[in-house]
């Protein structure tokens, strides 16, 4: 395992592991800063819904780091918020507030070109790659789009396509499958610690899982 601070090269690539051929990256805060989209489209929902929301930023910003949106839903109704609303529906108004904040942001502040520039590079020397997370797959698809990504990866894993999300492995051994690969083959980049315990225990006893710090993405 290697703690990133820095975008890495191919050289540095296969350095880390001469067999690699394919890499499974996680979305949110290793290819794009995401984390402050999701936040500022939760607090935006409730105030919507809410003539006073009972709730700090700072408050908001604990539920919705790192969480699922059926966690985050399920945390806000415990507090008595957005009781009314199916996941489906929150999932949907959420993801059409992200996509208005998103076209209103710059870049730059989301997105560090150099992470881009390695997924092209990576591509033209013939590694496979692919997206693991725990969204859904309609807003990771937006995101990839805005990017002008979304022609390199080979699939989409997302939170919908597996019994079991980070921490749990399955999310990448189902993606080594689908590719037809070893783990001894793959490179994982990660940012969170629930991503990092899905990326080893998928890898083990063969451990070349990257912790892929969330700098790297801004």
């Amino acid at each position: 395992m290697h703690k990133l601070n820095r975008v890495p090269n191919i050289q540095d690539l296969q350095s880390f592991n001469p067999l690699c051929k394919a890499i499974l990256w996680d979305m949110d805060g290793t290819i794009m800063e995401t984390e402050a989209l999701h936040i500022k489209s939760t607090q935006q929902l409730l105030e919507q819904n809410h003539k006073s929301v009972p709730l700090l930023a700072t408050e908001i910003e604990n539920i919705c780091y790192g969480q699922t949106d059926p966690k985050i839903l399920q945390a806000l109704q415990s507090k008595k918020l957005l009781e009314n609303m199916s996941l489906e529906e929150f999932i949907k108004q959420k993801n059409t507030l992200i996509g208005k904040l998103l076209y209103n942001t710059p870049t730059a502040t989301i997105f560090n070109n150099e992470v881009g520039e390695f997924i092209k590079l990576a591509a033209k020397n013939g590694i496979k790659q692919v997206i693991v997370t725990s969204s859904e797959k309609d807003i990771t698809i937006i995101f990839l789009k805005f990017l002008e990504l979304i022609d390199y990866f080979e699939f989409i894993m997302t939170r919908e396509d597996t019994l079991e999300n980070k921490p749990s492995p399955l999310p990448y051994t189902t993606a080594m499958k689908k590719l037809g690969l070893q783990p001894e083959n793959v490179f994982i980049f990660e940012d969170s610690t629930l991503g990092l315990e899905a990326a080893l225990n998928s890898l083990a006893p063969y451990c070349k899982a990257e912790w892929y710090v969330n700098q790297l993405s801004r």
